[in-house]
């Protein structure tokens, strides 16, 4: 509901969730670094939501993310998702999550990307040459003025295998992507 999560202009959602989250702790614990003493327990569970934004070349659907806290860890068991003619999956966990959050320590994470098909040309918004007319509605293309760098955080440290089938990109097909 908009009343509990405001919206953008052009954005929605849809679908189930399923939260039961509880922390626990007190923070002297977290400032010994007694971070096992410092409880957060629980599921976030998404079913077959979907979000839209004017932001987002495609819509998203999440037919299943099930994510689980513990004290050691955050553990995205699953997702599964489309976007567009684009599927994915996804699955890890990140490790260290409260001494990082307290402490700034370092954040530790291993994940795991599947995909059978990634359409990067309609994730981005590109059309083949003389297919398609440009819409009216079509955003401008961004200004290297006005790009702004993606800034990452320090203290991270993650680990991506990917495993894509076939991957559509400028116009051409590639078969087998593993990294």
């Amino acid at each position: 509901s908009s009343d509990l999560m405001p919206l953008a202009e052009g954005e929605s959602y849809s679908g189930k969730l399923n939260a039961d989250v509880s922390v626990n702790g007190k923070m002297s614990s977290l400032d010994k670094g007694d971070y096992a003493a410092f409880k957060a327990l629980g599921i976030l569970e998404l079913t077959d939501m979907l979000y839209k934004s004017k932001d987002l070349t495609e819509d998203v659907n999440i037919s299943k993310m099930l994510f689980r806290f513990t004290p050691q860890n955050l553990a995205l068991d699953q997702m599964d998702a489309k976007m567009g003619k684009s599927d994915f999956s996804v699955r890890g966990k990140v490790d260290n999550y409260m001494a990082y959050i307290f402490k700034d320590s370092l954040l530790k994470g291993d994940f795991t990307f599947n995909s059978n098909y990634m359409d990067i040309d309609q994730l981005m918004g590109v059309t083949s040459t003389g297919t398609t007319a440009p819409s009216e509605s079509a955003a401008p293309a961004a200004s290297t003025e006005d790009a702004e760098p993606i800034l990452i955080p320090e203290n991270v440290d993650f680990n991506l295998n990917t495993s894509i089938k076939k991957v559509r990109y400028n116009g051409i097909d590639i078969n087998d992507i593993n990294g």
